[in-house]
């Protein structure tokens, strides 16, 4: 699909299941949630191959996924280099609505973009990576690979790297504002901060999370910086917990 608009699901609206295999391409779509697929609730979309690009929405810039609905990706792209994912809300690559899910393994989600919170991922509900790539997405507030977003927010990490992600206030690769965090044997490196306006104390370049029940084992959190031409002072390079 490509060059269509509406108001949910600018390239599809799944209440269904949809299954994308190799050579499918979902770019170029606009929607006010859903720029590339929208899922209602009680549809579910799987992603085994293919491509999800160049798509902008207010929320979910390549996916919208609604209460008691369900995303599962084995493989493919949610934006890429040549066709980041756009959200003026948030969750530039997927949004996860309170009540649904994400269950990621051998994604490649990058360079996708939100004006607010979460660049890659923006999770409200429960959210699990098993392995794949979030890697080079920006957001311009908080959580530029990932923002676990409420206190009932649950986001599993099993495997899987976080880098190269920017965020303008904290959380280069992980903002978690409540909720629940569990991160094993990843990769969190060379995210960054980038601040662009004077004033503030960075809290956690690669990882900001603020009451949020955590829990790391068997992780590499490394090289993760701020960067600009205003550096502020860092409370937490690596972590900040609060």
């Amino acid at each position: 699909t490509g060059g269509n608009t509406s108001n949910f699901g600018g390239g599809a609206y799944v209440e269904g299941k949809l299954t994308l295999e190799a050579g499918t391409s979902i770019k170029g779509n606009e929607a006010n949630e859903g720029g590339g697929v929208y899922v209602k609730d009680g549809g579910e979309l799987v992603m085994n191959d293919g491509e999800i690009g160049n798509n902008i929405a207010g929320n979910g810039g390549g996916v919208y996924v609604n209460s008691n609905a369900a995303f599962t990706a084995t493989g493919g792209t949610i934006g890429g280099s040549g066709s980041p994912n756009q959200a003026t809300g948030n969750g530039g690559g997927i949004f996860i609505a309170t009540d649904g899910a994400g269950e990621l393994d051998g994604v490649t989600i990058s360079h996708n973009t939100a004006a607010t919170t979460g660049g890659g991922v923006l999770n409200n509900g429960t959210l699990t990576i098993a392995s794949g790539q979030i890697s080079n997405n920006e957001a311009d507030y908080n959580g530029g690979g990932i923002s676990n977003n409420t206190g009932t927010s649950t986001s599993t990490m099993n495997g899987g790297e976080i880098n190269g992600n920017t965020a303008k206030n904290n959380g280069g690769g992980i903002y978690a504002a409540g909720g629940r965090l569990t991160i094993q044997n990843a990769t969190i490196n060379g995210n960054k901060v980038e601040r662009t306006t004077s004033g503030g104390t960075i809290q956690g370049v690669g990882l900001h999370l603020s009451n949020a029940t955590t829990t790391i084992t068997g992780t590499v959190i490394s090289g993760n910086a701020i960067s600009g031409h205003i550096l502020p002072s860092v409370d937490g390079g690596g972590i900040y917990l609060n």
